[in-house]
């Protein structure tokens, strides 16, 4: 896990239903470097000290959602949930290093665009007329992505998985269009 600042921009309509609900349709997108990645050494078995060193990486540079959100306005402020489709452009690299023969580490790796859900909720809080301020949490999940092929010289060939999940905090600044 790894915590990492984004910036994006959104755009949005809502539709009151009645006096105190809304439903809305929010679009945006973020760029960020979320890369995440981790690695084991093993010793060889049969030739200590020789040892082996895998590491996977999982790289997101852009992630878009287009929501549903249906909220309650209790005053000056307003609570919602909102929820919808989710994607991004992800990155998973396997790497394989040894000191056991002098070879440079072999990669696998695949880049795509990944499709998915996010789900959550906030809160709106009108600061100034036609201006509010809002902090939300988003739950996105994209699933997974692969990586296959040969990784280690005539021995081994990788078919890694990882899984795409974020646990994301906004906070913005909305703007009422008359």
């Amino acid at each position: 896990e790894e915590d990492t600042f984004a910036g994006g921009a959104q755009i949005g309509v809502n539709w009151p239903l009645g006096r105190a609900f809304l439903i809305g349709v929010e679009l945006d997108a973020s760029g960020y470097g979320n890369d995440t990645s981790g690695s084991s050494t093993v010793v060889y078995p049969c030739c200590a000290p020789s040892t082996f060193t895998t590491t996977n990486s999982v790289e997101q540079t852009w992630l878009g959602t287009a929501r549903l959100r249906v909220g309650v306005a209790l005053g000056w402020f307003m609570v919602y949930a909102t929820g919808g489709y989710a994607g991004g452009d992800v990155k998973f690299t396997q790497a394989f290093a040894d000191t056991f023969t002098p070879i440079p580490p072999e990669v696998v790796e695949n880049s795509e665009w990944l499709s998915g859900y996010s789900a959550g909720g906030g809160i709106e809080v009108m600061i100034e007329s036609g201006a509010s301020i809002k902090v939300e949490y988003l739950h996105v999940d994209l699933g997974h992505i692969d990586a296959a092929g040969p990784i280690a010289v005539a021995t081994r060939t990788s078919d890694g998985k990882a899984d795409v999940t974020d646990q994301i905090i906004r906070i913005g600044i909305n703007f009422q269009m008359d």
